[in-house]
């Protein structure tokens, strides 16, 4: 397991809040996945379960990931992931008791997966926060994201806890 500190994302007064803070790495997580070549014009995150993260999410809509606009979608159920053509999705901590069926669903699409449900990596979760020290942290597992052939940067990787 890569242990290092991640200074850039302590909690600080540009944020009014946790979710804030995690919608802006959210979106420094995307600009550090390449994904296989895709024909979207939009650079889509979705939110899965929560309707208040969602809003918050709407902060980074209209900026740019790789060219191409990032917009935002609420869904209700995991089927909805196709029809927005999400390539980004928050999966809220209230549905850790449906995450078998949602990671299921999604692992073998190149659709990056994030949330902050316990274990999420060691569940076929891509990216998991997590909390240490009063900072904001990150889990990752390289084996999630490469099967669905997405690639996270090295810069990404040096800044993260590795699960696998």
């Amino acid at each position: 397991m890569l242990i290092l500190t991640l200074a850039p994302v302590s909690m600080s007064s540009s944020y009014q809040s946790n979710e804030e803070l995690k919608v802006s790495l959210i979106y420094q997580f995307a600009k550090y996945t390449h994904w296989p070549s895709s024909s979207h014009s939009a650079m889509t995150f979705c939110v899965l379960g929560n309707n208040r993260f969602y809003q918050k999410m709407n902060r980074i809509v209209g900026k740019k990931i790789a060219g191409k606009l990032v917009s935002s979608r609420h869904v209700t159920n995991i089927e909805q992931v196709d029809k927005h053509q999400c390539q980004v999705i928050y999966i809220a901590p209230t549905l850790a008791s449906e995450l078998p069926a949602i990671l299921a669903y999604l692992s073998d699409k190149p659709i990056l997966t994030i949330s902050e449900i316990k274990d999420f990596t060691l569940k076929g979760g891509m990216i998991n926060f997590i909390n240490k020290a009063q900072r904001q942290h990150f889990e990752v597992s390289r084996r999630a994201t490469q099967k669905t052939g997405l690639t996270l940067s090295s810069k990404l990787l040096q800044v993260a806890y590795i699960t696998d």
